[in-house]
């Protein structure tokens, strides 16, 4: 296909209400758009009847080639085209062409000119070469045309648009820390699971809620509309278990995230997971419950240390 077929038309919005487009038949204003479409760099294409039925309106069996002369014959009396016979065959050419169309390369027709009109040319004849001919065209400026300036080198590095995982882990016990405190934990597990899903979503991203993976269920995901997965949270009682350390480490995601939620440590890293810490002191009343999880947590190590024994 030729460089100056069609690549890429602008309607007018104009159309709508031109008194010669709307004084069209309705099959001679269904054809007008289709040729426009089809035109090449300079705004023209084949005059033959055939040529047109076969490029523009193949599909539309109510307009046949046999009427396709008395409808350019319309556009033309209204000053929408001109119809011309060159050496070779009949050429088309859309007068409001140049009016509209603002195109950053130009290339040449396949049909010549019709006389006394003015071809506008900007094109790549080599790889390494560029003509130009009577461009920009009248009434357009060069800036509408041409393509902005590259800059003259690369930026070293891209500017990061995430935050860091303080940052975002610190704005998250924030968001926590002014929710009230239920008397039951479980009550507690959900609101913050909720509050962490809104904020999921403030930021354009999908919250996906007890997600199974291949080391166990996560409490919450936070994934791009692509599935990708930017976050993930264990909602812990008092002490980060280890089994929640190793899920969020397998996912290997930029942000993996522990929720304390009677811890007073704001933001502590424990293997590559950052945990979040949601009060300022542990309540005297749960002394004795965290002590009861630090039990727990140290059977779970001894567990581990005998499977990994092979005892």
């Amino acid at each position: 296909m030729r460089r100056a077929i069609a690549r890429g038309r602008i309607l007018p919005q104009s159309l709508s209400t031109d008194p010669r487009y709307g004084r069209l038949s309705l099959k001679a204003q269904v054809l007008y758009p289709l040729m426009w479409i089809n035109c090449d760099d300079q705004g023209r294409l084949s005059g033959d009847p055939d040529e047109i039925k076969y490029a523009a309106c193949p599909s539309v069996s109510e307009i046949t080639a046999d009427e396709i002369p008395a409808l350019l014959q319309e556009m033309e009396t209204r000053s929408l085209i001109k119809v011309y016979t060159t050496s070779k065959t009949k050429a088309t050419q859309m007068l409001d062409w140049w009016e509209v169309q603002r195109l950053q390369w130009a290339y040449p027709s396949g049909y010549p000119p019709a006389e006394g009109w003015t071809d506008h040319l900007r094109y790549h004849p080599t790889p390494k070469e560029i003509i130009t001919e009577n461009w920009p065209p009248s009434g357009q400026q060069a800036s509408e045309l041409l393509p902005s300036k590259l800059p003259s080198a690369l930026p070293n590095a891209l500017p990061s648009k995430l935050p860091t995982p303080e940052e975002l882990g610190g704005e998250i016990r924030s968001t926590l820390m002014a929710l009230p405190e239920p008397i039951d934990h479980l009550v507690e597990h959900e609101i913050i699971k909720d509050t962490l899903a809104k904020l999921a979503q403030a930021r354009g991203l999908v919250p996906k809620s007890e997600v199974t993976t291949d080391t166990g269920r996560i409490d919450l995901l936070w994934e791009e509309p692509t599935g990708k997965v930017v976050a993930a949270f264990e909602i812990d009682v008092y002490e980060p278990r280890r089994r929640s350390l190793t899920k969020l480490k397998a996912l290997h995601c930029p942000y993996a995230f522990i929720i304390l939620r009677t811890n007073p440590e704001p933001l502590r890293w424990e293997q590559g997971v950052l945990l979040i810490g949601l009060a300022e002191e542990l309540p005297t009343a749960l002394q004795s419950d965290r002590e009861s999880s630090k039990e727990i947590i140290e059977e779970e190590k001894e567990e581990e240390g005998r499977a990994n024994s092979g005892l």
